[in-house]
This record gives structure tokens, sequence and C-alpha cells, in this order.
């Protein structure tokens, strides 16, 4: 067990000083056990991501995060890219997708006083919540661009932010099947947590000039959910937060076994139920729980 583990298991040993049947548990670095993370993301709400993008997906099974700016689905195209309609991300919502906040009207947000950065930001949220009866717990920063203040910013009432990203596309990234197979088995091979940047399939920045490269790349993606959770940032981003607030205790009791988490976070902000891993009597279990919860139990 590395140092890490090692600590997660600390306070559940400590407590089970006279329960030596349970050999260790811990919570696991993604849900069900999983191996790594992918969460695929596409940005500026480009009508691709619903004629084309979401019934591949969907097709498959995949959850994704759409990250729009309010302005730009009012004014319905800009940059000859168009948008979606606050109808269709209601529908991609309604179907599992986030629908998340890129800010109003994608500027730079580091150039902005704090008045007109709140502004950007939080009027998105109304405008998306309004739309798809969801308020964003995420935030995408316009061009990447951020610095303290809009970290601060973005940061309050939220799981968290995308910081770091895999450009995908072919006009700009040039994206290959090869590439993309490299990165994905990198972060298998890492077991990190990876996150996707694409735009439009024909229109807006980075488009693919064979769009049936990433349509292959989500099916590589899909044969590997035994060892790949595939998910949106939101769900990720959450249960990765949770791991860190999280302890749990564990009791074997005469016919089952008890499990009682304590976390510290915000339970109406962060709603993903974490996964344990549980070894009692040499015999090892995935246990999926509310990390919010009271003890739960769970038959041997």
């Amino acid at each position: 067990m590395n140092l890490r583990l090692l600590l997660m298991s600390l306070p559940v040993l400590a407590s089970l000083s006279a329960c030596s049947v349970v050999e260790d548990a811990r919570i696991t670095e993604y849900r069900d056990g999983r191996k790594a993370a992918v969460s695929l993301t596409f940005d500026d709400g480009i009508l691709d991501h619903y004629t084309l993008v979401a019934p591949h997906l969907d097709s498959l099974g995949l959850r994704a995060t759409f990250w729009v700016n309010g302005n730009s689905i009012e004014q319905g195209e800009i940059n000859y890219a168009p948008r979606l309609t606050w109808e269709m991300c209601r529908e991609m919502s309604e179907r599992g997708h986030e629908i998340s906040n890129h800010s109003w009207s994608h500027p730079n947000l580091t150039n902005l006083s704090e008045e007109a950065l709140r502004e950007e930001v939080f009027k998105n949220d109304d405008a998306i919540e309004a739309a798809t009866g969801k308020r964003p717990i995420t935030f995408c920063y316009p061009f990447n661009a951020q610095n303290e203040l809009v970290a601060q910013v973005c940061h309050e009432g939220r799981v968290g932010t995308r910081d770091y990203q895999e450009a995908q596309g072919q006009v700009n990234s040039h994206s290959t099947p090869e590439s993309l197979r490299a990165w994905l088995e990198k972060v298998v091979e890492n077991g990190e947590w990876g996150v996707t940047m694409s735009h439009g399939i024909h229109h807006g920045w980075d488009q693919w000039n064979d769009e049936t490269v990433l349509w292959d790349f989500f099916k590589d993606l899909a044969s590997r959910q035994d060892t790949v959770w595939i998910d949106t940032f939101a769900a990720v981003a959450a249960y990765r937060a949770e791991r860190e607030h999280c302890t749990i205790r564990v009791r074997k009791y005469r016919k089952c076994i008890g499990l009682k988490p304590s976390c510290d976070l915000d339970p109406a902000l962060y709603r993903e139920p974490l996964t344990a891993e549980v070894t009692v009597n040499g015999r090892t279990r995935l246990l999926t729980f509310d990390p919010f919860g009271h003890e739960q139990y769970f038959e041997k």
C-alpha cells in the first residue's frame, strides 16, 4: 500500500482496533475501482454538438460536458459557426450530458473588473439554470485564461473548473487515430483523469477534416469501460473532491458489513456516490456508498 492509501485507511483502521477481521478499507481512486477516468468536453456551444457529437455519444452510452456561452446561443451564430439553442441544451441535459458554464460572452476574464467578471460568470449560470433546470457546478475558462481573482470567483459554488485539457481536432491540433489512441493508453497506464477539449466538427475552431476519427475514438473509449470511468467533468471532479474529504469506518457484524462515512463537504453540491474497496477475512469487495449517509449495511 502506498503512503496515500495508507493515510486514507488510517481513520478506518484506528476505529477498528478490536475488529481485526477487517484487513483493509479504502476509497478507490475512481468509481467502481476503475484504473483511470476520462471526461469528454466540448467548447463554445456549437450546433455540431447537438446534431453530430451527442447522437454518437448517446449511441454508445457515453456522457460528455458541453461548455456554452449564453450570448452566443442568443445570437444564434458567431464567426460563421451556428450555435445551440436553449431547447437543444435542455434536451441534451435530459439525456444525461452536462451543460455548463463557459462565461456569458467568452471574453478573456483576466482583463475584466471584478464586477464585470461576476456578471460574465453568474449571468451565464442563471441562463443555463433557466434553460435546463440545473445550475452549473463546473466552469471552463475562455482561452484557458485565469489569475487569482478569476479562479476565486469561478470556483464559487462549484466542484471544479477545467484547468488542464488535451486538445483534440485536426485543423489546429492535428489529431490522428494514432495520437488519440496513444493519449488514451497513457492516461490508463498512469491512472490519470484525462480531460479532452474539442470544439466544432465542421464549424468553429479546430475542426475535423475526417470526423470518423473522432467517432472511432469514442468507440475505443466505450470498449474500455471496464477499466476507464467515462463521465461528465462534474461527476469526476466531485468524486475526486469527495474522496479527499471523506473517511470511512467499517465494522463486521454477524450477518453484514457496516460502513459509516464522514465527509466535510457540502452535500447540496457534492452528490456523487463513492466506491470503497474493503477486505474482510481475505475477501475483497467493492461497495458503493453515499458519502453523506448514516452507517450503511452490506450483506457478507
